[in-house]
């Protein structure tokens, strides 16, 4: 998370780390061992040297802090803090090295659509606004401006990382999702 030091986001007192309903934060790594996912929970401001030295890992999940995730809906101040911050973070990542090789994907996308219901099951789901939501892929094999009319879900998301991560099976829903890969060339 963006504004991380090195520790929790549950320990800091600082509201603009609060934790709303972010990435799961799993007691415990691969092999079981309690602590061990914090290892590799790097702060983000170590980014920058990984780009720089083009030592980026197979994966990374970013997210900016409360002030920058456009989580506040459709309030002015909330889309502009958070366009600002993709102006700013963006290109440090679509001008490195490794993004201009060819072998890293960039995903932008939110975690809830508009108004909806509380629940629902948006792996299935075609009707609830909240379901419905954007997603933006980057990559040096996407044509600038790609769209498609298919209908993809978070579920998509986490299938068409897989396959990039050269990972086989599937998690939880993801096994009935459609994968982005050929719809955006990646």
């Amino acid at each position: 998370m963006e504004g991380l030091r090195g520790i929790d986001a549950h320990e800091l007192s600082d509201d603009r780390l609060r934790r709303l309903r972010g990435p799961a934060q799993p007691a415990t790594g691969a092999s079981g061992q309690a602590g061990e996912v914090r290892t590799f929970d790097v702060p983000y401001a170590e980014l920058q040297t990984d780009l720089d030295q083009d030592a980026l890992p197979a994966f990374s999940f970013i997210t900016p802090n409360t002030v920058d995730d456009m989580h506040d809906g459709p309030d002015p101040a909330a889309i502009q803090a958070g366009d600002l911050w993709l102006q700013n973070e963006l290109p440090k990542i679509l001008n490195s090295a490794a993004y201009q090789s060819g072998t890293t994907a960039v995903f932008v996308t939110f975690d809830e659509g508009k108004g909806g219901s509380v629940g629902e099951d948006c792996a299935t789901n075609t009707t609830d606004e909240s379901c419905h939501v954007v997603t933006i892929a980057i990559s040096p094999s996407t044509p600038p401006g790609t769209v498609s009319a298919r209908r993809f879900n978070h579920y998509s998301l986490l299938k068409t990382t897989m396959r990039l991560l050269g990972i086989r099976g599937h998690l939880g829903k993801s096994r009935s999702a459609h994968n982005m890969r050929r719809r955006f060339k990646l």
